[in-house]
């Protein structure tokens, strides 16, 4: 009898179960066949999202451009009205768009009281990694103009060489040693200041490379004393090829690709060897001899540089 009752019980039970999963299906299957059934409201709900997100980019969009203009009085006026007809004015302009159209997607009813340094180098980050995986020293020259605007129009004083890793240096490993290289300012290597360039050097045999001016960007790579010497002469005699008016700058590296057999990104004189110079130097009517006189003019500073 007791386990007549059991089985009822579960009977039971599971009746119920069942018939609360028939009701969610059947209520599924009834909003699923209104739906099909009404596609106007559908179409409606649809248009209706659109606007909504239509409005808000365009309150966005609104907003972004009434800050740039903001930014752009706080730019003159502190520069002058005579900085309007100047060229970095139609830099700055774009570069004011880019940050008030970021900073108002990324902090939403942003006004210009509310901008903080965080929120400033947090923006600039993103240009100097760009700088950086670019390659392009005009990518730096953008990050320095962007960091210096910013400054002027913020209030927020800011050095981006040493807040970001603007400056930081590249991995080279001198080909001779094996040995990382020091990235240091040339008023430190050469004992003045050529213009904020630096240098790659290595600390064992002092080969070297210098960086492109105001960049971390390596010119070639790093060379011994006899080597820079004969990238030099390279450099004197296929500068004439363009400096003369027989073609211009750019054709002469198409030619100084062909006749090297070389990609155009390898075909810079800053990334040759010695074999590769003394292969061009034959090639443009340098003679043996002379190359001779390189190479011990080389020999002669490198001995009065260990003496």
């Amino acid at each position: 009898m007791c386990k007549l009752f059991v089985a009822l019980m579960a009977a039971i039970i599971f009746s119920i179960v069942a018939a609360e999963r028939i009701a969610k299906q059947s209520k599924k299957l009834c909003y699923s066949s209104r739906s099909q059934r009404n596609p106007l409201k559908k179409l409606l709900i649809g248009m209706r999202n659109g606007m909504e997100r239509s409005r808000s980019r365009m309150k966005q969009q609104d907003h972004s451009i009434g800050l740039r203009e903001t930014l752009m009085e706080k730019l003159v006026e502190k520069k002058g009205a005579d900085y309007i007809n100047s060229v970095e004015f139609g830099a700055a302009k774009c570069i004011l768009l880019s940050f008030a159209e970021w900073i108002t997607s990324s902090y939403p009813l942003m006004d210009i009281s509310h901008i903080t340094k965080a929120m400033v180098m947090e923006y600039l980050i993103t240009i100097v990694r760009k700088a950086r995986e670019s390659g392009q020293p005009r990518e730096y020259g953008f990050a320095r103009l962007t960091a210096k605007i910013l400054s002027v129009v913020t209030g927020i004083d800011i050095d981006v060489d040493t807040e970001t890793t603007l400056m930081q240096q590249y991995s080279m490993y001198c080909p001779s040693c094996g040995i990382l290289a020091k990235f240091v300012s040339d008023k430190v290597f050469y004992g003045r200041d050529f213009g904020g360039h630096h240098v790659y050097y290595c600390p064992k045999c002092n080969s070297r490379v210098g960086a492109y001016e105001g960049t971390p960007i390596p010119m070639g790579t790093m060379a011994d004393q006899e080597t820079l010497r004969l990238r030099k002469k390279c450099h004197e005699v296929f500068d004439r090829k363009w400096q003369n008016g027989q073609m211009t700058r750019d054709e002469a590296y198409v030619w100084l690709a062909d006749v090297m057999k070389l990609q155009p990104y390898e075909a810079h004189i800053g990334k040759f060897g010695k074999r590769q110079c003394s292969k061009l130097l034959m090639i443009l009517g340098v003679s043996e001899k002379d190359q001779e006189c390189v190479k011990k003019q080389s020999a002669v500073v490198k001995a009065a540089a260990f003496a």
